[in-house]
């Protein structure tokens, strides 16, 4: 969705639009690490609910998550960073996209561990 935003359309050439490619990998990435944040808590919750159980107790889990956070904010908002990542800066959209897939997944895994009980 995010390429087509820009004007990509299937079957075009990505090299033809720099700034479609970078906004959507710097989106990808940022998705894929908070999800990997949310797994932790997941996991650490195993099959009961993440809120049920006592998951945001572990101040060692609370810490690093808090660590990481910092990374990426740093590391998409400083152009020291980001140019060498080829991470570009959010509008509100995409931060709304990236908070919207974010529920939907946690939803997803919460869901799938109602039913699996």
């Amino acid at each position: 969705w995010n390429l087509m935003r820009f004007g990509w359309y299937p079957g075009e050439n990505l090299t033809d639009n720099p700034a479609a490619v970078n906004s959507s990998n710097t989106l990808i990435f940022i998705i894929l690490a908070l999800i990997q944040i949310i797994y932790a808590y997941q996991l650490k919750a195993g099959n009961e609910n993440i809120f049920k159980k006592k998951t945001f107790s572990n101040t060692y889990l609370i810490l690093t998550s808090v660590i990481i956070l910092l990374i990426l904010y740093s590391i998409q908002s400083f152009d020291l960073l980001g140019n060498k990542l080829n991470l570009v800066d959010f509008s509100n959209l995409e931060w709304g996209i990236i908070i919207f897939s974010i529920f939907i997944i946690s939803g997803t895994e919460e869901l799938r561990k109602l039913l699996k009980r």
